[in-house]
C-alpha cells in the first residue's frame, strides 16, 4: 500500500482487513457491516465512526485485542468493540486523546473471562451507550492524562461486575454529573473531583490506605461526607461507598486480629497464627499520612501519641497483608 501524508484522512465505507499507523493519519469508518482488521485498530490520528456496523479490535478465537488511537475517538453511530467473544482475552485499548460517544454511538467490551485495560488520556463524554465488562471479565478503565480530565454521562453507562475505574492523574479527574460505579481505585497522586453531585460505588480503594477503605461517605473537607480527605477528593459532592474493603483480600494473614478496637489505653495488640513472626506495622490517618511504622516480632503497637479518630492499620507478615480500621478513643 502507498504511504499517505500523516494529516490525510481515509474513509472506509466497506470492511477493512488491515490497518497501519504508518499509512495514514485520520480514519472515518462508515461501514454497515462488521470489520476486524488483521493487526487490530491502529490509528495515528483521529478515529470517527459513522456507520451501523462494528469495528473490532479482536473477535472469534482471537486471544488478544488492540485498539490504539493517538488522536481523538468520536463514535457518532455504530460500535467500537474490543472483543465480542466469550474467549478468554488479554490486551487493551489506548486512546491518547478524548473519547466521545454521541447518541447513536456505542462502546462494547465483552469477555466472560480474561482481562483488559482501557486507557484514556483525554476527556470522556458519553451521550450514547457504554457497555463494558458485562460478560464478567475484568476490565480496568484507567484515566491517566497529564492534564485534568472530565467524565460526563448523559447516556447509558453500564459497567460489568468486575470493572474498575482507576484514577491515576495527578491533575485530577472531575465527575460533572452523578455517576454510579462498581469499583473505584485512586492511585498515589490521583485526585477525584466529585463536583457538587452525589455518586455511588460498590467499593473504593485508595492506594496508600492499603487498597481498602471503610464503607460510608467520602469526600473533601468542603463536603458533607463522613470521611473527609482533601488529598484524594475535591468539590462539594459525596461518594457513597457500599462495601468496606478493609478486611477483604486474598493475602489476608491467617488468624489475624487486633484488640482492643476501639483503643482506649494507648496500646493495640496483634494476634496471628504465628505469634513470633516478624511483621511490619503501618498506621495511616484518613489523609493517607503514615503516623506509625514499626518492624519486629513484638505483638503490641504504641498508639498513645495519636489523636482520637479513625485510622487504617496495615500489617505485613510472611508475605501476607492484613488491613483494618483502627479507632482511637
Amino acid at each position: 500500500s502507498s504511504t499517505l501524508h500523516p494529516e490525510s484522512t481515509v474513509t472506509f465505507n466497506g470492511s477493512m482487513t488491515g490497518m497501519s499507523a504508518a499509512n495514514y493519519g485520520h480514519v472515518n469508518w462508515n461501514s454497515t457491516g462488521n470489520a476486524t482488521p488483521t493487526n487490530g485498530v491502529v490509528i495515528k490520528g483521529n478515529l470517527t465512526l459513522g456507520g451501523t456496523g462494528e469495528l473490532r479490535g479482536g473477535t472469534g478465537s482471537s486471544t488478544s485485542r488492540i485498539i490504539y488511537v493517538e488522536g481523538n475517538v468520536i463514535v457518532n453511530s455504530g460500535t467500537l468493540v474490543g472483543s465480542n467473544s466469550s474467549t478468554p482475552i488479554t490486551g487493551g485499548w489506548d486512546i491518547l486523546g478524548s473519547l466521545t460517544l454521541n447518541a447513536s454511538g456505542k462502546i462494547k467490551e465483552y469477555t466472560s473471562s480474561g482481562s483488559a485495560t482501557i486507557t484514556l488520556k483525554g476527556f470522556f463524554l458519553n451521550n450514547g451507550t457504554w457497555e463494558v465488562g458485562t460478560g464478567g471479565g475484568k476490565i480496568d478503565f484507567i484515566l491517566n492524562g497529564t492534564s485534568s480530565q472530565t467524565i460526563t454521562n448523559t447516556g447509558t453507562l453500564t459497567f460489568g461486575p468486575n470493572n474498575n475505574v482507576e484514577i491515576n492523574n495527578a491533575s485530577g479527574v472531575t465527575l460533572t454529573n452523578a455517576l454510579d460505579f462498581n469499583n473505584v481505585t485512586i492511585r498515589t497522586g490521583g485526585k477525584l473531583n466529585l463536583g457538587a453531585n452525589n455518586h455511588t460505588t460498590s467499593k473504593l480503594y485508595i492506594e496508600p490506605l492499603g487498597f481498602g477503605v471503610d464503607s460510608g461517605t467520602w469526600g473533601s473537607t468542603s463536603s458533607a461526607a463522613t470521611n473527609k480527605n482533601d488529598t484524594y477528593f475535591g468539590g462539594t459532592g459525596v461518594l457513597n461507598v457500599a462495601t468496606s474493603t478493609l478486611s477483604i483480600g486474598k493475602n489476608d494473614i491467617s488468624g489475624f486480629s487486633l484488640y482492643p478496637n476501639p483503643v482506649k489505653g494507648g496500646k493495640v495488640f496483634i494476634n496471628s497464627a504465628n505469634p513470633y513472626a516478624e511483621r511490619t506495622v503501618q498506621v495511616f490517618d484518613v489523609l493517607g499520612k503514615q503516623v506509625v511504622n514499626q518492624k519486629g516480632t513484638q505483638n503490641s503497637v504504641d498508639v498513645s501519641h495519636l489523636n482520637k479518630g479513625i485510622y487504617i492499620m496495615k500489617v505485613a507478615e510472611e508475605g501476607k497483608v492484613a488491613t483494618r480500621k483502627l479507632v482511637i478513643e
